[in-house]
């Protein structure tokens, strides 16, 4: 999530110690520099927010695989006894006849 432009005025006067009294907040000689913490500052902000989108892809994936290794034993049971018998209102066909 990258930083709004009222987010970035308030680091950077932060980083410089305020706005000077005449009214502008930093000089040239600083600004390179200044924009180099901006430019870490918001790497570090995106960094943090993949790491959050991945450990919820890995929690997603982990519940994932726990329902289907429950579905599975489920479904060796039923497989086990014979099958899934039809219920009274489902449609059954004969046998074909090739």
């Amino acid at each position: 999530m990258p930083l709004t432009q009222e987010q970035a005025e308030r680091v950077r006067l932060d980083l410089i110690g305020g706005p000077s009294r005449y009214g502008y907040a930093m000089t040239c000689l600083n600004r390179p520099f200044v924009n180099i913490i901006l430019k870490k500052f918001t790497m570090e902000q995106k960094i943090v927010e993949l790491s959050s989108q991945v450990e919820d892809s890995r929690a997603r994936e982990r519940w994932r695989d726990i329902e289907y290794v429950g579905l599975k034993a489920h479904l060796d049971a039923l497989i086990a006894l014979g099958g899934i018998s039809p219920c009274s209102n489902d449609v059954t066909f004969p046998p074909r006849t090739s």
